[in-house]
């Protein structure tokens, strides 16, 4: 695709202080998901467990709002917008974690993505992680509130 990602606002996001990196973020959240699955199996199991990645390009439409209710639209791309993920194998049932560049995942919608992740890795939707990194000049979609105003 050529789309690149989305310029929402002119102000930079510089004077915020230092942000987690994905990398950071992933090693912190796989070290939990290890944790929580090593105590309840040995660790000389440890070998049995994979790791399968995943990531896809999730840029919204030129002219999708940003941040949802925000009267500002995506008005450039600049840079992509994408989930990655991974999926680890190996246990009672695959946990797959998901993490997208937008800003908000909420109430229906973030019941359909489990859903949909669950059922493309062979698990069940209690054992998906989807998570939103939060930036400002990214989607927040709500599929129940967009429901809700369709019918006003």
């Amino acid at each position: 695709m050529n789309i690149v990602a989305h310029r929402c606002f002119a102000r930079s996001n510089a004077s915020r202080g230092p942000r987690i990196n994905r990398l950071t973020m992933f090693a912190v959240i796989g070290l939990v998901v290890g944790v929580v699955l090593g105590g309840a199996s040995p660790m000389g199991y440890a070998s049995e467990f994979r790791l399968a990645t995943f990531s896809a390009d999730v840029t919204i439409p030129l002219g999708h709002r940003c941040m949802g209710i925000l009267p500002t639209k995506a008005s450039e791309v600049v840079d992509p917008l994408h989930v990655h993920g991974f999926v680890l194998l190996g246990g009672e049932r695959p946990v797959v974690l998901a993490a997208f560049d937008w800003c908000e995942i909420r109430n229906d919608s973030f019941d359909a993505w489990r859903t949909t992740l669950a059922e493309a890795a062979g698990t069940t939707p209690e054992r998906v992680l989807v998570s939103s990194l939060h930036q400002h000049d990214a989607p927040v979609i709500d599929g129940g509130a967009q429901r809700l105003l369709d019918e006003a």
